[in-house]
């Protein structure tokens, strides 16, 4: 399908993706939900959450996916390691891992949506088991 228009709206639903091309200059904007945005040859992940924008700065293919919020934070973290070929982004023994201490209120159902929603100050880093 091709898509000649300044406004285009692509509604997709977890588990659907859309795959671009001639995209450069193109401003993908996340209306509602996350959404990850990877390109043919780029190593970066890019992570839009609703009302974030990235505008297209390469001519390979584009792929834009929807996330539920644990997936964001799993590519992040497992994601990034496994693509490396690294034993690390979990937290268990023999495995390389840095983390960061966040205050918990309590009030989200699960760790991973306390980690998405949370906003404000970090209490502790610790980088290759160094507190930074």
């Amino acid at each position: 399908m091709r898509i000649d228009t300044h406004h285009a709206r692509l509604p997709l639903r977890i588990g659907e993706a859309a795959h671009l091309r001639d995209a450069r200059d193109t401003r993908l904007t996340s209306l509602r939900g996350i959404a990850w945005v990877t390109i043919d040859g780029d190593r970066r992940d890019i992570v839009l959450e609703p009302g974030d924008s990235f505008v297209v700065d390469s001519d390979a293919r584009v792929v834009v996916y929807p996330l539920r919020a644990g997936q964001a934070l799993e590519l992040a973290t497992l994601g990034g390691a496994r693509a490396l070929g690294l034993e690390a982004g979990e937290f268990r023994p023999g495995c390389l891992a840095d983390l960061i201490a966040l205050p918990f209120s309590g009030s989200s159902s699960t760790a991973t949506e306390a980690v998405v929603n949370f906003s404000g100050a970090i209490i502790t880093t610790v980088i290759d088991g160094q507190s930074v």
